[in-house]
């Protein structure tokens, strides 16, 4: 039987270049989330899209954070 703690030794993790790219692009999209919720302030009727849009950047800015640090 294989010892797991041998196995958990030989984790994968990701290269430099790697997690420096998606940090990027994940960061990216949260700011273009965030700004496509800016620009519809004056346009009417898009309160839910807004709320959407306001959600989905803060939570494509707080995984790419992630993907940065970890």
């Amino acid at each position: 039987m294989p010892d797991n703690t041998a196995r958990k030794e030989k984790e994968y993790q990701d290269c430099m270049l790697c997690k420096v790219i998606g940090a990027s692009v994940l960061s990216g999209v949260g700011m273009y989330s965030l700004y496509l919720a800016k620009s519809m302030r004056n346009v009417p009727r898009t309160g839910v899209r807004r709320t959407v849009f306001g959600i989905m950047g803060i939570g494509f800015l707080s995984v790419g954070t992630y993907r940065a640090v970890m």
